[in-house]
């Protein structure tokens, strides 16, 4: 992977969260209703989780560091290197859960769960991209 890869995996980043702001502005009832709203969620969270892991995986390259196991290891590992913190890195992790949760569990997701993380968990992708982009502008020669 390289810098150019990168900046495709911001560009769906970019779109999947234009997507998911709009599916946010949705009532319960609503996203509830229609499951094109819940697929479309799902793909666009999965797709984000994906995109981040991705990056975080250039930026553990980049900093020297063997290639993870997993993805769980990736986020430790960018927390070993003091690139996010102990809080962010347990949210992050819960994003792995939740990606492998989709891909592996799909037959068991809850409209519910789903809709309740558009709600209240959204920002951390945004977050998670803010800090990776970070470490890739203060490392410049990655």
């Amino acid at each position: 992977m390289n810098l150019e890869d990168v900046r495709s995996k911001v560009e769906v980043l970019e779109a999947n969260r234009d997507q998911i702001r709009r599916l946010r502005e949705m009532s319960a009832a609503d996203f509830g209703g229609d499951t094109v709203y819940l697929d479309s969620a799902l793909h666009r969270l999965q797709t984000s989780v994906q995109a981040l892991l991705d990056i975080a995986a250039y930026v553990v390259g980049a900093l020297g560091r063997p290639a993870p196991r997993t993805s769980g290891d990736l986020v430790r590992l960018l927390e070993d290197e003091g690139c996010i913190g102990a809080d962010e890195a347990e949210r992050y992790r819960r994003m792995v859960a939740f990606r492998n949760r989709v891909v592996h569990l799909y037959n068991r997701i809850d409209a519910g769960m789903v809709y309740a993380i558009l709600r209240d968990h959204a920002e951390d992708l945004e977050r998670f991209r803010e800090a990776l982009v970070a470490v890739i502008a203060r490392n410049p020669d990655t």
